[in-house]
């Protein structure tokens, strides 16, 4: 038998979940949940960074999956053969996952970067 304190902290997390996920008016609920998807898979990746910043760069990701997901969904729609369609909660988990990588690579003051090349570093 689970234990009560088990029980009534998974039951808290579920209406504490889709009360957040309402809150996002306009939007539909798996959209939220695949943004959200790829934001953990983000902060899971993210190793490299302090908890603080990872706790930062996850709720950007998550911002960017709910912004971004009907390009990205359409981008995938593309390059996926005809019969396949592809809906907005997918565009948000690889949106959410990969745009703060993408917009790290870019401007990264470390190593090569593509806009170092236009700061005449390379």
């Amino acid at each position: 038998m689970a234990e009560p304190v088990t029980g009534t902290g998974v039951a808290t997390a579920a209406v504490t979940g889709v009360t957040l996920v309402s809150l996002f008016g306009p939007l539909d609920g798996p959209t939220v949940i695949g943004a959200f998807a790829g934001a953990a898979i983000f902060v899971a990746s993210a190793s490299d960074f302090s908890l603080c910043w990872r706790l930062f760069l996850g709720a950007l990701s998550f911002a960017a999956g709910l912004v971004a997901a009907p390009f990205t969904a359409s981008l995938i729609e593309s390059v996926t053969p005809r019969n396949t369609a592809v809906d907005m909660p997918i565009g948000a988990l690889v949106a959410s996952a990969a745009v703060v990588r993408i917009l790290m690579g870019i401007s990264s003051k470390d190593g090569p970067s593509l806009l170092s090349r236009f700061r005449g570093g390379g």
